[in-house]
C-alpha cells in the first residue's frame, strides 16, 4: 500500500501546493486539511495565517491560537481587524450620533485596539510575527 512519507519530498509539495491553488479557484477552505498530519498542519497553517481578517470577538482565539507552544512560527503578512460598533435603527440616520453614542463607540473602539495590540506585543516577543517581513494592518469600524 502506498506510503505518504515515501513520497520524495518534491512530490508531496507539489500536491500541497495544489490545494491551495484548487482554494483559489474553488473558494473552498483548506485549513481542514491541517487535521491530516503535523507535515500538512504546518503547511496549512503558514497558508491560512497570512491573511486574517477579525474582529474584536475573536480576540480570545487568536490569542490561545497564538499563545500554544506547540505551533511553529506563523508569518502574518495582512491582519485585517474590523471593529463591530453598536447597530442603529434608520431613525438614526438623519442624525448625528448623541455625545453618549459617541463615547460608547470610543470606549469600544479604544478597548479593542488595545486588546489587539496586547495579543500582538506580546506574542511577538516569544515568535516574530513576520519573519522579517513587514505586516500590513487595516482597520475598520461599523
Amino acid at each position: 500500500m502506498p506510503d505518504w512519507t515515501r513520497l520524495p519530498p518534491e512530490i508531496r509539495l507539489m500536491v500541497l501546493e495544489e490545494l491551495v491553488r484548487a482554494e483559489q479557484k474553488d473558494d473552498h477552505k483548506v485549513s481542514g486539511y491541517a487535521v491530516v498530519s503535523r507535515e500538512w498542519q504546518v503547511f496549512f497553517e503558514r497558508h491560512t495565517f497570512k491573511k486574517l481578517k477579525l474582529h474584536q470577538g475573536h480576540l480570545a482565539e487568536l490569542k490561545r491560537i497564538l499563545h500554544n507552544t506547540y505551533r511553529l512560527p506563523i508569518t502574518v503578512e495582512d491582519l485585517w481587524f474590523n471593529i463591530q460598533l453598536p447597530r442603529f435603527g434608520c431613525e438614526s440616520c438623519q442624525t448625528e450620533e448623541s455625545a453618549f453614542e459617541e463615547w460608547q463607540n470610543n470606549v469600544i473602539f479604544t478597548k479593542a485596539i488595545w486588546k489587539l495590540f496586547k495579543i500582538l506585543g506580546s506574542w511577538s516577543r516569544r515568535r516574530p510575527l513576520t519573519d522579517g517581513k513587514r505586516m500590513t494592518l487595516s482597520l475598520s469600524a461599523r
